[in-house]
């Protein structure tokens, strides 16, 4: 009794001794085994459900490669930004620069029986003081206007005739033709304007009803004597065939060596003169 008593515990050591050798090595099958041999089929059958189920093997190298390297679909495509370079031998084309239209020019004289030419002098008549005017309309002249380009116009001579130069006085009118202007001479019959230069007339095209200003210098000759004067002009194209246009400018009668003779009641004559204009200048219709 006490032999079989004997082999139990020792067949109770040797399991203790193979479950702590199981433990360390990690197997539990081999505990299983050798506790119990039926217990074989179990342990490789509960293998068998947690082995994986190994991925099929590439049946070509480049499916191999393909799968060992996986193609990266994230990675950005690189574009060159790098601009081809020109072969092309062509010479390139001149645009040609395009040439003004001509103007349209048309040539304007002064209507004498529409114009008048005055002139304004301040006198002391009898201690009263008073502004004696002389006129005449005979006056004559000629304007080339470019209707598109008006500084590109000019201006001819204006002539007046002095021995019409009438003011409200035949005893004044007598002394100017016969010792002021001395217009009673025939060299000294006219007075004449010579046009030198426009300033101030803008390229903008004439446009009909619209008044332009601008200076109108030139030389003035009076009897045989000629000083530079600007008369400072406005005119008016009331048609392409009309215009209207006046004009001003100071002089000084010592410049020109006109004498006021000494008469009974006058007292004192002014230096400055005004000299003005209205003229109307027509154009043949084409």
């Amino acid at each position: 009794m006490r032999d079989h008593f004997v082999l139990i515990l020792m067949s109770l050591g040797s399991v203790m001794v193979l479950v702590l050798s199981a433990c360390q090595s990690g197997s539990v099958k081999d505990v299983a085994v050798a506790a119990d041999p039926s217990a074989t089929l179990t342990v490789e059958a509960t293998k068998a459900e947690a082995t994986p189920t190994p991925e099929p093997t590439p049946t070509s190298t480049v499916e191999a490669i393909e799968t060992l390297v996986p193609t990266a679909t994230n990675e950005p495509t690189m574009v060159s930004t790098v601009e081809p370079t020109a072969t092309s031998t062509d010479e390139p084309t001149v645009t040609p620069v395009p040439t003004a239209e001509p103007g349209i020019v048309r040539n304007y004289t002064i209507v004498a029986n529409e114009s008048e030419v005055r002139f304004h002098i301040d006198e002391v008549l009898f201690g009263n003081p008073k502004t004696v005017v002389g006129r005449t309309n005979q006056v004559t002249g000629e304007i080339m206007l470019d209707l598109n380009s008006p500084h590109e116009s000019e201006v001819g001579p204006i002539q007046v005739n002095a021995r019409d130069l009438v003011t409200d006085e035949s005893f004044r009118n007598r002394a100017l033709r016969r010792q002021i202007l001395d217009s009673s001479q025939d060299v000294y019959q006219y007075i004449t304007f010579t046009p030198t230069g426009i300033e101030g007339l803008g390229p903008e095209a004439v446009v009909p009803g619209e008044a332009r200003s601008f200076n109108l210098s030139g030389d003035l000759q009076i009897r045989d004597i000629v000083r530079p004067v600007t008369f400072e002009m406005m005119v008016t194209a009331v048609s392409e065939t009309e215009l209207h246009g006046s004009g001003e400018a100071i002089v000084l009668r010592s410049d020109y060596d006109l004498r006021i003779p000494s008469v009974p009641g006058v007292a004192d004559v002014s230096d400055e003169v005004r000299l003005e204009i209205d003229f109307v200048a027509e154009a043949a219709e084409e």
